[in-house]
């Protein structure tokens, strides 16, 4: 009964980021906040050295395991006697583990890379009367494959093959203000590359576990175009995206049943 309130939980979830977002992992950012802690969290480290995103995990390939992930902030602002609430939650991670014979495992993910949804003001450029107002849309996204091997269920190691991709979209408004809007530009560009990434977990006995990732991602090519007014001011191709290699490592002690840490 649990495991059938927490599928339907996450059914509502999905379905409301579906109708909410502009894509089903891409949310509209609100108002003049932008969410960072897409980048830190799921592009940058986190917990992935001790989760799915580790690709030599599970250690133990007994079953067919799924796992989602929801990330989301919220911001109480206030100025004078203005208050705002703004928030943002979406799904960013997919990952389904099968087993196969001899204790391999065959894993399938989707991951929110980076999101660049924001939506800023500025009425403090150039002179009073003038507004610039910048809105970004979509991110970069990859998908994976990996394949894993556990070693007398105390060791596993594991290897990915990540396909990055992504659009993303920023309308540059000039606003003379009241008249309104007199000037708009906008920019799109297309990112697509590739990544490898590698895992090593390890059983330590009484309830410590190792994780352990190393990944590099090659080139990603990325595709500019400038438009004003719905005309090409400026276009580009086969700029590349250089991402830093990254190694995550973590240790973790569950003595207690269903608690980690």
């Amino acid at each position: 009964m649990k495991r059938v309130r927490r599928f339907a939980i996450l059914g509502l979830i999905i379905i409301h980021s579906i109708l909410q977002a502009q894509s089903f992992f891409s949310m509209r950012g609100l108002g003049e906040e932008t969410i960072n802690t897409d980048a830190v969290m799921t592009a940058l480290g986190g917990t992935v050295s001790l989760s799915l995103q580790n690709p030599s995990y599970p250690i133990l390939k007994e079953n067919m395991v799924f796992e989602a992930g929801i990330i989301g902030n919220g911001v109480l602002g206030q100025e004078s006697n203005n208050h705002r609430f703004i928030a943002d939650a979406r799904p960013n991670y997919l990952k389904g583990i099968f087993t196969l014979p001899y204790e391999f495992g065959l894993g399938l993910g989707l991951s929110e890379r980076f999101n660049q949804n924001f939506n800023i003001y500025s009425d403090t450029i150039a002179l009073p009367g003038y507004q610039r107002q910048i809105v970004g849309y979509g991110g970069i996204y990859s998908f994976g494959i990996s394949l894993s091997k556990s070693f007398r269920q105390q060791l596993a190691i594991g290897f990915e093959y990540n396909r990055t991709f992504g659009n993303a979209q920023e309308r540059w408004f000039f606003e003379a203000l009241p008249s309104g809007i007199i000037t708009t530009d906008t920019v799109t560009t297309n990112y697509q590359g590739d990544g490898i990434k590698s895992g090593l977990g390890i059983n330590l006995g009484r309830n410590f576990n190792l994780g352990a990732f190393y990944e590099i991602s090659l080139p990603i090519y990325i595709d500019s175009r400038v438009l004003t007014h719905g005309v090409v001011a400026y276009d580009t191709s086969d700029l590349k995206l250089e991402l830093l290699p990254k190694l995550g490592i973590g240790l973790s002690f569950n003595a207690i049943p269903k608690l980690t840490i």
